[in-house]
């Protein structure tokens, strides 16, 4: 096994009006703990108080918190910040706690065709632009393409672009007039989309029994 990286953390307690508070040892603690459910065994964090003896030498003009890694000075004066912290161990290589485990047991996405419409209309509605248009045309349609395109701070081919992709995510639907182009909210699509988020059907059928707010709600 390699050497792990060693994150040592100098501190003091701190005097307040409530007495002596050893604050600074306390999120060093924490921190121990993030770093530890990231990087595993490949990390040890250590924290020293100002006036233990076996704690390292301070660097010139270095304030407290002090944070090192591998003895050189990554953070002086500042709060003690977990992604500082993690960026620097990345740069020395140290990959998260399993991620090589992750990746060889990773299985394949199967995906239906229902979940590839569903993924369109889902980033479909994800812009706000498109969100807007969308709002528009329940306002008031049809909607010729000029019409929209006066409403908002974007050129005619930005706002065409974005009606295509309306369109081809099953939301609207648009049909020539003479020499213009009519969009409309696509009624059955929409009927389609809230049958699906209402049924749940786009969940594993073990989880359509649950409340929305367990299921995606820690």
């Amino acid at each position: 096994m390699s050497t792990p990286v060693l994150v040592q953390i100098i501190g003091a307690p701190i005097a307040c009006k409530d007495g002596v508070k050893d604050s600074w040892r306390e999120v060093a603690s924490w921190a121990a703990d993030q770093i530890r459910a990231r990087f595993g065994e490949a990390v040890k964090v250590k924290y020293y108080d100002l006036f233990d003896t076996d704690r390292p030498s301070l660097p010139p003009s270095a304030q407290l918190p002090l944070v090192l890694v591998n003895g050189d000075m990554l953070s002086s004066g500042v709060k003690i910040s977990i992604p500082v912290i993690r960026r620097r161990l990345e740069l020395l290589g140290v990959n998260p706690h399993g991620i090589k485990d992750l990746a060889r047991n990773r299985m394949p996405v199967i995906l239906s065709t229902n979940d590839i419409h569903l993924l369109k209309m889902f980033k479909a509605l994800g812009n706000p632009t498109r969100l807007a248009i969308l709002k528009q045309l329940a306002e008031c349609q049809p909607c010729i393409c000029g019409n929209i395109v006066s409403t908002l701070p974007l050129a005619q081919s930005t706002v065409s672009q974005h009606l295509k992709v309306l369109k081809e995510a099953g939301l609207i639907f648009s049909y020539e007039e003479g020499p213009a182009t009519c969009y409309s909210i696509d009624n059955e699509g929409l009927a389609w989309l809230k049958q699906m988020i209402l049924e749940k059907q786009f969940l594993p059928v073990r989880c359509r029994k649950s409340n929305f707010k367990e299921i995606f709600i820690p």
